[in-house]
């Protein structure tokens, strides 16, 4: 079943309130996925998603504030290894030094959209 908002309940999402980010990963064939927090390009966290019933992987940290990099890192089915960006990120960031793009973790609430009348 597919959902018409992914961006809503996948991807990161910080939460003001607990000052904490979720974070959902769609990965069916994934043996293990792990959340890599980068800063400057460099790793600095490495962080066990748990896989739930419906194939996704999920995480809740407070290492992950708006603006931390990061980048997804998915033991495949054939154990091959593989980083990658969120599919559903708000906003990615390409390191000169590194050359790897990495999504950003967003506070949604920072800007407030008034395009209802618009998107009728």
């Amino acid at each position: 079943m597919s959902h018409p908002k992914l961006y809503e309940t996948r991807g990161a999402h910080y939460h003001d309130e607990s000052q904490t980010t979720s974070f959902c990963l769609y990965a069916p064939n994934a043996r293990n996925v792990w959340l890599i927090l980068t800063a400057y390009g460099i790793q600095q966290y490495r962080l066990q998603m748990i896989k739930n019933h419906e194939d996704l992987w999920e995480i809740l940290t407070d290492k992950a504030p708006p603006g931390r990099t990061y980048l997804y890192l998915i033991d495949g089915y054939h154990g091959r290894q593989m980083l990658r960006t969120d599919p559903v990120s708000f906003s990615v960031v390409s390191n000169l030094i590194t050359r790897c793009v990495q999504s950003v973790v967003h506070d949604e609430t920072v800007y407030s959209w008034n395009d209802q009348n618009w998107m009728r």
